[in-house]
């Protein structure tokens, strides 16, 4: 699966999660739940590409050896994990064929959740941004 995927996915839920709360904090819990569902595979790529570690090192270490509790309190990285268990099945392994479904699942899930989050701010800025059209076409008649 993609990172952008695991990280829209993680963000979505923990953001959705704290629906009833203010925006501040659905905006922080939807970043926090985006870095931790990606982090298993940005921090490795990270790591790597500022020589801090060998490539795959890191992603190794997530994917295989952390423990399920620590999955289940982190759950976008939990949930990354356990997704990517059934789709990576060895290292360079061509998922797309024959997985594309749940990538692009992930995707819908994703933006639904997102939606659910902040639906009121997006038709907010949605009803903004139509008031300013139509002010600037009455001005060019």
């Amino acid at each position: 699966m993609t990172f952008p995927a695991h990280m829209i996915v993680g963000g979505s839920l923990c953001g959705t999660l704290l629906r009833t709360e203010s925006l501040k904090t659905r905006v922080w819990a939807y970043i926090s739940g985006a870095i931790l569902g990606g982090l298993p595979d940005t921090l490795d790529w990270l790591l790597a590409f500022f020589g801090l570690t060998l490539r795959w090192s890191v992603y190794d270490w997530f994917h295989h050896l952390v423990p399920w509790f620590i999955q289940l309190m982190l759950f976008p990285m939990g949930l990354h994990i356990q997704l990517d268990k059934i789709v990576h099945r060895f290292p360079g392994y061509n998922w797309w064929p024959e997985f594309w479904y749940l990538e692009v699942g992930m995707w819908l899930v994703g933006g639904l959740l997102t939606w659910f989050t902040f639906k009121e701010e997006i038709l907010r800025a949605y009803l903004w941004v139509k008031g300013v059209i139509s002010k600037f076409k009455r001005g060019m008649r």
